[in-house]
């Protein structure tokens, strides 16, 4: 009977693990049970080979024993739920974060570069492997369909979601806005169209999924797709019965953790306006949007990054004026409502237009957060800057943009085999 252990010290080993009875100690059970007694060689013989047979079985079954004696019973294991506290009750459970054993990407899509003095925006995909902190070029994937420039983006499994924003054509007057949503399959490397928005998003529509419906938030409005009945051209966009606060823009100004939704800094009326305000909402419910703790640094939503551990912290960085202070990046408790500014500032160049500094790219993948910085009127640094959520400190990676756009670019983390 082979026996096959889980420690993998031995997934290599070619023998069994099994302990073969000693036959001198058989054989002198065998003459205490039937040497006086003037047993026959063949009757010795005979219980001989029974003494070997319940040897082993007894071998076997305390291996057996051992074995399941050291398997983890996973169905008795207590998650511990921090305390919610009265001031705030935004999470209705904390979990711990799961490891998982695929493949994490960052994906960057889009972007306008400008050629021969025009602007001209990309369809590009590239994919760039994520590893404790490290960061490398990987591969190119499909081409989208449409071409893309300050387009929302929201994950799903395996499956990415782009959608709205605008597109320059080269010669034309202006940039025309995007209306197509289509979904990239990361595992069959394919594109599908699914139903446009019915309204033009040309500043970068806020965009997340929540229990398969995507939501797209832009001005004060909310639209909803349930992603459930959408078969390539089934279905269509929805209104929810809700009003924002305020006007939003920035596919980089939007979290989610447990049954809540963040948008971060809000979108003046007039043009582009730096706020300190965050406010949550339940999405499928008609519940009012409601103001939680402001950030400590007044951003604007078009050149900042958010992001978040998915249990109980989120990072905001960049997107704000005269960032070389504390407050470059600072992180927020949502079960405390609490901000903290963290002093670890990046390397990054201040361009001639203004002093307001931009994520451009940023994703967070086990404890680390990868991204490109720059500033308004300035060509983007094609390093990735990487930083440790645990000591909190800032590295500088190798590697660069493989696309290398000036701006409106959309990045999301990915897990997949």
């Amino acid at each position: 009977m082979d026996v096959i252990r889980k420690n993998p010290v031995y997934e290599d080993e070619e023998a069994s693990p099994c302990i073969e009875p000693q036959n001198e100690q058989d054989a002198g059970h065998v003459r205490s049970r039937c040497g006086n007694m003037a047993c026959s060689r063949k009757r010795c013989g005979i219980i001989s080979v029974i003494a070997v047979i319940v040897a082993m079985a007894i071998t076997v079954g305390v291996i057996l024993a051992v074995t399941m004696s050291t398997t983890t019973d996973h169905s008795h294991i207590d998650v511990n739920i921090p305390p919610t506290t009265e001031h705030d009750n935004i999470l209705d459970v904390t979990t711990a974060p799961t490891t998982s054993a695929s493949t994490a990407s960052l994906v960057v899509i889009g972007g306008s570069q400008k050629v021969y003095g025009k602007w001209d925006s990309l369809n590009t995909v590239d994919f760039y492997h994520v590893s404790a902190g490290s960061i490398a070029w990987s591969h190119t994937g499909e081409p989208s369909p449409s071409y893309w420039t300050w387009s929302g983006r929201a994950v799903s499994g395996t499956d990415i979601y782009v959608v709205g924003g605008r597109t320059y054509e080269q010669g034309a007057f202006g940039p025309s806005a995007q209306y197509g949503t289509y979904r990239y399959s990361v595992v069959n490397n394919t594109w599908q169209q699914l139903p446009d928005i019915p309204i033009h998003t040309r500043n970068s529509p806020v965009v997340f999924i929540h229990h398969d419906t995507m939501y797209a938030a832009y001005n004060k409005d909310i639209w909803s797709l349930e992603l459930s009945k959408v078969n390539g051209t089934a279905n269509s966009w929805s209104k929810e019965n809700i009003t924002l606060p305020h006007y939003v823009y920035g596919h980089n100004a939007v979290v989610s953790v447990g049954d809540r939704v963040f948008i971060f800094s809000e979108y003046g009326d007039h043009g582009r306006a730096f706020s300190k305000s965050v406010i949550s909402w339940r999405p499928g419910t008609d519940e009012p949007w409601k103001p939680v703790a402001d950030m400590n640094v007044a951003r604007t939503s078009e050149g900042f990054c958010s992001v978040t551990d998915g249990v109980d912290r989120i990072w905001v960085m960049a997107g704000c004026r005269d960032c070389l202070h504390p407050g470059f990046i600072e992180m927020w408790r949502v079960s405390t409502d609490t901000w903290t500014k963290l002093d670890a500032v990046p390397e990054y160049t201040v361009g001639w237009d203004s002093d307001d500094s931009v994520a451009r790219i940023c994703g967070y993948h086990d404890g680390y957060i990868y991204a490109i910085f720059g500033t308004w009127g300035s060509t983007p640094d094609p390093r990735f800057h990487i930083f440790n959520t645990r000591d909190n400190t800032w590295s500088v990676s190798d590697t660069k943009l493989k696309t290398n756009a000036e701006w409106g670019q959309s990045a999301v983390i990915v897990n997949h085999g």
